[in-house]
């Protein structure tokens, strides 16, 4: 209870009602999760490890974000992360939203920004887990897998011992594949710039990395189809940023006729603007 001349004391964000709460944690999350990072990368990802503490009091506060987002009975529906599969090939059959043939959609305004970007960093959390597990160096994985079956199947010369290594492998990698996944279409389904673009962008990247470590390309075709999602939102909206770099980057080497360099057509923020010098008007005759 305050006492005559004593200050007042700031309101506090739950105080200040939901929407400017959610922003308020929100916010406060994303400078934790940035300065987590000694060592940050162009696309937001991070080449060292993280201070935990930091990450810690980022997670925290998102999951805040998370709980007075639900109470305000405005939840985007999380899809189910399906079972994991050995058989890549059918691992996922569709991402949704991915089509790029699909509407933009417009975003919620207010705090569904705060709430996209919440999921958004607790699924980099999970990519950055993602993209650090590495195969065992002797494992000495060949480079072409068959498209059938990467361990029911093993190829001939494979020991028993090699084979439930490779299974253990290829199991993590898929159920961090998942987890990470499903967080980002959750972010997704926000439809809030930047974070959308970001995701489809992410999603495409898990795909494209798991094919790097487990050789095969099987999932090449569905990064390519969250690449090309990425590129079409971020072209629609004319935002020709990080995201859209990337994902134009990824689409050059995927499907280099379909998508070759757009340098040509987006011209890089230091070229000159080339117009018409304008004729000044000749006011009196000599």
């Amino acid at each position: 209870m305050l006492e005559l001349g004593q200050p007042l004391r700031p309101a506090n964000a739950a105080d200040r009602g939901p929407d400017i709460a959610i922003d308020d944690e929100f916010f406060r999350g994303e400078q934790a999760w940035k300065a987590s990072c000694p060592k940050p990368t162009e696309d937001g990802g991070c080449d060292q490890l993280r201070e935990p503490a930091l990450v810690a009091e980022a997670r925290r506060r998102f999951l805040t974000v998370q709980q007075l987002w639900r109470r305000l009975g405005r939840g985007v529906h999380q899809p189910r992360t399906p079972p994991v599969r050995h058989r890549v090939a059918e691992l996922f059959e569709t991402d949704p939203g991915m089509d790029p043939k699909a509407s933009i959609g417009p975003a919620e305004p207010g705090a569904a920004h705060a709430a996209a970007g919440a999921a958004f960093y607790l699924a980099e959390a999970e990519w950055e887990a993602f993209a650090r597990m590495k195969p065992p160096p002797d494992l000495n994985l060949p480079r072409y897998f068959p498209a059938a079956d990467l361990v029911e199947q093993p190829r001939p010369g494979w020991s028993p011992q090699f084979r439930r290594r490779l299974e253990t492998f290829v199991t993590r990698k898929l159920d961090q594949l998942a987890r990470a996944r499903r967080l980002y279409l959750a972010a997704f389904a926000f439809r809030a710039p930047p974070f959308d673009v970001a995701a489809a962008a992410r999603i495409g990247q898990l795909y494209q990395v798991f094919d790097q470590d487990v050789p095969g390309d099987l999932l090449d075709g569905k990064a390519a189809t969250a690449f090309e999602r990425c590129f079409d939102m971020s072209a629609k909206r004319a935002r020709y940023d990080e995201w859209f770099r990337l994902c134009d980057r990824e689409l050059t080497v995927l499907r280099p006729v379909e998508f070759p360099k757009t340098n040509e057509v987006v011209p890089e923020e230091s070229a000159d603007a080339v117009g018409i010098t304008a004729i000044p008007v000749i006011r009196r005759l000599e």
